[in-house]
Formats: structure tokens, sequence, C-alpha cells
């Protein structure tokens, strides 16, 4: 798939636009694709462009932010969309980390549990020879979780 986009992107004329516009409106697909290996090298490089939820905070154009809270209401969301539990939140930390990211003039936001969600299930799905791929992917998107008690709980959870 990403050799496939390299090759793509080459033949193109302006494709730093074609990624600025696929970023902007798939920024979970951009994501995804700048995680699997052998990613476009522009793709990899950009990826800290996009506003992503990564547990206790926030990564955004270049710049890391931690968000409010002592229980972590981002923390909270990014173990929910990436395990699927049923986990209360309360509505009060919810509005919190949504009056943060507004304040940050983050109007849309890449939750990387849901990215999780997804590799993981990938992985699940994948032919036998393809698992090695969506591990490793699976793998790089929990390094963007930024709190380590919340990554080694996703890794159990997700029996990696």
């Amino acid at each position: 798939m990403n050799r496939d986009l390299g090759i793509a992107l080459a033949q193109l004329r302006f494709p730093d636009a074609v990624l600025a516009f696929l970023r902007s409106l798939m920024p979970e697909a951009y994501l995804l694709a700048g995680l699997l290996p052998l990613a476009h090298p522009v793709i990899e490089s950009t990826l800290a462009e996009l506003p992503i939820l990564t547990g206790e905070g926030l990564t955004h154009r270049y710049a890391y932010s931690k968000l409010p809270g002592k229980a972590s209401g981002s923390a909270v969301l990014v173990r929910t969309a990436a395990t699927n539990e049923d986990i209360p939140i309360h509505r009060q930390a919810r509005e919190r980390v949504q009056e943060a990211l507004e304040s940050r003039g983050v109007r849309q936001v890449v939750n990387i549990g849901s990215v999780i969600a997804l590799l993981h299930r990938l992985r699940e799905i994948a032919s036998l020879g393809d698992r090695e791929l969506w591990q490793v992917a699976l793998h790089a998107a929990l390094e963007w979780v930024d709190n380590d008690v919340l990554r080694k709980d996703l890794a159990q959870a997700l029996r990696l």
C-alpha cells in the first residue's frame, strides 16, 4: 500500500498539496498510513502536524501540551476508543478536554485510541503473512501514547 502511494506521489506535480489535503480531509487515515512500515517519508515526517489526542495530552503542529485534569479525561477517551470498553467519564472532565482543545484552536482531533483499535482489528483479520505488518504498526501507534501506565494497560488489553 505505501509503496503504491509513494509511486503515485512521485508522479504528481504538487505532492505536498495533495498530502496536505489528505491530512485535512482524512486525518486518521493519514496517521494510519504514516504508522505503517515503509511509510512514505513525507507522511511520516508530518504526522506531528496533526492534532493527536495521545492520552494525557495533545500533539499538534510539532508541539505537545498536557491537557487538564487529575484523572485526565483525555486518557479515558483514548482508552475507551482503543479497547471499546464502556468506561464512564464525568461530563465535566469531557468538557474540560473539549475546552482545552478549543482554546488551542483545535476543532477536529485524532484520538490515537481509535487508530490503535483500527490497527488491532486489522491485525486480527489479516492473513497470517500480513499480521506482522499490522503488529509493527500497532506498536508504532502505542508509542504515541504519552502515559506509560496507559500504554502498558492498552498493550495488555490488546494481548500484545
